[in-house]
């Protein structure tokens, strides 16, 4: 609990990703808007999520990626080490 202020699972909403659902969720339970979030993910459903929630999203290039080429999503950024987002 030190590390995250809240935490959404697949089983925190009625709708999984790529829904915006739990991301919009997720931004309640932090008192945030959408554009004040940013969307770190491995997946082409983290970056549709992301985008249809409205936050800036950021992929990074390994992961779950299932053999899509995260670059070629429009991410606002793609990264290869969690330092990259400081």
């Amino acid at each position: 609990h030190h590390y995250f202020s809240a935490v959404v699972g697949g089983d925190s909403t009625p709708a999984v990703k790529p829904d915006p659902l739990p991301i919009l969720h997720c931004c309640e339970l932090l008192d945030l808007s959408p554009e004040q979030c940013l969307m770190v993910g491995d997946s082409v459903n983290d970056f549709l999520a992301g985008s249809c929630a409205g936050t800036a999203t950021v992929m990074v290039d390994w992961g779950y990626s299932q053999g899509t080429d995260v670059l070629s999503l429009g991410a606002d950024r793609v990264i290869s080490d969690f330092s990259e987002l400081g």
